[in-house]
């Protein structure tokens, strides 16, 4: 937030809670910050009409928080709803409006009482509210229901829905609507669109999208100076690994495999150039859906039109696993696209999916959508993770419930609720996203003898727990089967060691996939075999590729698919499979999986489950990040940020960890970073000190020989060294 002078700027810093205020020179932030108290977790700031007073959005505090900015103390608050995250004020009518974040409302205030007018319904996660150009109304952008909500501040009700779709009608959901302001001439309302990678254009004079810009990887927000646009990206340049992304490679030359986000400036579009622009975010965005022609003598066991079940497979298997990149685990198969230097848990680990693979189809051009398992879980059971999840898994502070509280379940439900309403049988064991929050309705269809997440039972275990029920006849049209041990301890001192778990992990599986073989229900099953995120593992091709494995009578056998696929093609082919409508755009405009199924139905198979090999042991206190790992929370997936690292070093001792082709190494630019301020800060300090020292008499002459052997200084003198010399001290050597 920055004044209308330019010279102060207002930055919320959310965990840190607190504000900080900048003064400016030519836009450039001058000298150490004044911090403000803001207790609450503060996200948005808005300033008065006379801009003595700042408003603050305290989304933990459920409440706005009105600082008087000659003092830096609360004069005022206003009570809203859940998750406060917007606000913006209008003099011209007297009031204020909050966007309430995870909920279905934005809050109307009197501005000078401070009084609640209305908690006024809108669609779900208002994220972002932008005043009419006469200030009369509000647009309240809501992300999971993909519409802006038109709202008269001073009646406080909404006056008109503006949908964000206009070609691409759809009884789906996945635009994702984050940031919105107005254009230079306030005619037009910009929404930034995480979800289409692109700007949409709302005509406000007509209330519709007239068009839609192309944006770098998921954006955020955007601002208007004049004709350019300036939009933040969250994910920017994207992703892949060290000389497959030249531009991320030149950004980040040492983190090939992280996402970054960015910064880009587009000229705002005459009318010619947006509707080329459409077409090309339109043509990007259906392009998945454009990899096969469906000619009419098109011919699978996979349906070609929704609504209409397949006539051979009659019940569908999803066996999820935890954590794994495709070379950290099938980079070692012959003849696929891997790379067996970044194996870690090759075939002697997991020689039931090298089996599988093998014997049937498998992807080794397969992409998870997630890049840890807050998201990845939440594709696995909604086909989509909404932007409350996307941010706030890496917000600190902030205690994410994927698929549990309300703000983290997207608007369009779960795959198990639509499959309720379409009257589709189904089992569920372990999964814990899209079920808790459900539970009334669910558990009917839940084994909760199975547990939830659990990585103290053997998958082998869990296994037995499944059989016991199909051997009992409960084997319905679709099961959902959770088996997490492969996401393993790292090397936390008295745990398992991660090769017998990720060992276990794959002998659970292999029993599952040979009951169902050798049992009725084999001729008319198909089993997707896939893992939730690529979170602790490494790629030579892209970071989010990952095993897939179909299998099935009518499985292409011995057949590695070179197509491009995601989750969101797996739920597609499924719902084909089993005659369900998409749950979301993603699995609406995308491939269904064609090419691993034929139509011949091959009922031998050569495969029989392989018993774990990998005895049972514990991990040692030598291991390498022993003390690191003992620190970690490991009751609940991806706590652990340094698993890709940790994993690693216990399998390739010695090996240096290749940063450029990991999942989630920002940690490491941030760790080297910090040592290396912290080193030349240290430098500073220490010449400074020297001659503070040496004039006011405290040390002698050979204090600098001495101040290279890293000596300790007392609190007492460093603080007088700060004053005179204006150094802060960070991490002061002991």
């Amino acid at each position: 937030m920055v004044n209308s002078a330019g010279d102060k700027l207002w930055v919320a810093l959310g965990s840190n809670e607190k504000i900080l205020e900048y003064m400016l020179v030519a836009g450039i932030p001058q000298g150490s910050p004044t911090e403000i108290s803001a207790f609450g977790y503060p996200t948005n700031l808005a300033l008065s009409a006379d801009e003595t007073k700042l408003y603050v959005t305290l989304a933990f505090g459920k409440r706005v928080k009105i600082i008087d900015l000659d003092s830096g103390l609360e004069v005022g608050e206003m009570s809203t709803g859940i998750y406060p995250y917007d606000i913006a004020l209008s003099p011209e009518t007297n009031r204020a409006i909050t966007a309430n974040w995870g909920t279905w409302s934005a809050s109307v205030f009197n501005l000078k009482t401070g009084k609640l007018i209305d908690d006024v319904p809108v669609g779900k996660n208002p994220e972002s509210v932008v005043l009419s150009p006469d200030g009369k109304s509000a647009y309240v952008v809501c992300g999971d229901t993909d519409d802006v909500h038109e709202v008269d501040l001073k009646t406080a009700e909404v006056t008109r829905v503006i949908p964000l779709y206009d070609d691409l009608e759809t009884d789906g959901l996945g635009a994702m609507p984050t940031g919105a302001t107005l254009s230079a001439d306030e005619k037009y309302l910009l929404v930034a669109s995480a979800g289409y990678n692109c700007i949409f254009v709302v005509d406000l004079a007509a209330g519709e999208v007239v068009g839609k810009i192309p944006t770098e990887w998921y954006p955020e927000d955007l601002v208007v100076d004049g004709d350019d646009i300036y939009v933040i990206t969250a994910k920017g340049i994207g992703a892949g690994a060290s000389g497959k992304n030249a531009q991320l490679d030149e950004a980040f030359p040492k983190e090939g495999g992280a996402l970054r986000g960015s910064v880009e400036s587009i000229v705002f579009p005459n009318a010619q150039t947006l509707a080329d622009y459409t077409e090309m975010v339109d043509e990007n965005n259906l392009r998945p859906s454009t990899f096969y022609d469906l000619e009419e003598d098109f011919d699978s066991p996979i349906p070609k039109e929704r609504g209409k079940p397949s006539e051979q497979i009659k019940h569908v298997v999803v066996i999820l696993k935890e954590n794994k990149t495709y070379d950290q685990v099938m980079g070692d198969y012959e003849g696929a696209e891997g790379d067996e230097s970044l194996t870690v848990f090759g075939e002697p680990y997991t020689p039931n999916l090298h089996a599988l693979s093998a014997e049937f189809s498998f992807c080794d051009n397969y992409y998870v959508e997630a890049r840890e398992s807050d998201m990845g879980h939440a594709w696995a059971t909604s086909v989509m993770a909404n932007n409350y999840i996307e941010k706030n898994w890496v917000a600190e502070g902030w205690t994410l419930l994927t698929g549990v509280e309300p703000g983290a379940i997207p608007a369009s439900g779960t795959v198990f609720g639509k499959m309720l309403e379409n009257d589709i049988s189904f089992r569920v064991y372990g999964e814990v996203v899209g079920t808790i929050s459900d539970i009334g309705r669910l558990a009917p269809y839940m084994d909760l003898n199975y547990g939830f997440y659990n990585q103290a039972v053997s998958d082998r275990l869990k296994a037995m727990e499944v059989i016991r029920e199909w051997e009992a006849g409960i084997f319905p049209q679709f099961m959902y089967i959770s088996i997490p041990n492969d996401h393993t301890f790292g090397s936390d001192p008295g745990k398992p060691t991660p090769q017998y778990m990720v060992a276990d992990n794959d002998a659970g599986m292999g029993m599952l996939v040979d009951w169902i073989i050798n049992s009725e229900y084999w001729p008319e099953t198909a089993i997707f075999i896939l893992e939730d995120d690529p979170q602790s593992g490494v790629d030579h091709i892209d970071v989010f590729r990952s095993p897939f494995n179909v299998v099935s009578p009518y499985a292409k056998r011995g057949h590695i698919s070179n197509v491009q696929y995601s989750m969101a093609g797996m739920w597609m082919t499924i719902e084909l499979i089993l005659g369900m409508p998409p749950m979301t755009n993603y699995d609406r405009y995308t491939a269904p999986m064609y090419d691993l199924f034929q139509t011949q139905q091959i009922l031998d198979t050569d495969y029989e489950a392989i018993p774990s090999n990998v005895p049972y042991a514990i991990n040692g206190a030598d291991l390498p990040f022993a003390e690191y790992s003992a620190k970690q929370d490991w009751s609940t997936p991806d706590q652990v940020e340094r698993i890709s690292e940790v994993i690693w070093a216990i399998m390739k001792p010695g090996v240096p960890f290749p940063y450029e082709y990991a999942a989630a190494p920002s940690w490491v630019e941030e760790e080297e970073a910090e040592e290396e301020d912290e080193a030349v800060e240290y430098k500073e300090l220490m010449e400074a000190y020297t001659e503070f020292a040496l004039e006011s008499g405290r040390l002698d002459p050979d204090f600098s020989l001495l101040a290279k052997k890293d000596l300790h200084w007392t609190d007492e003198v460093a603080k007088q060294a700060e004053r005179k010399y204006g150094y802060k001290v960070k991490g002061r050597k002991k």
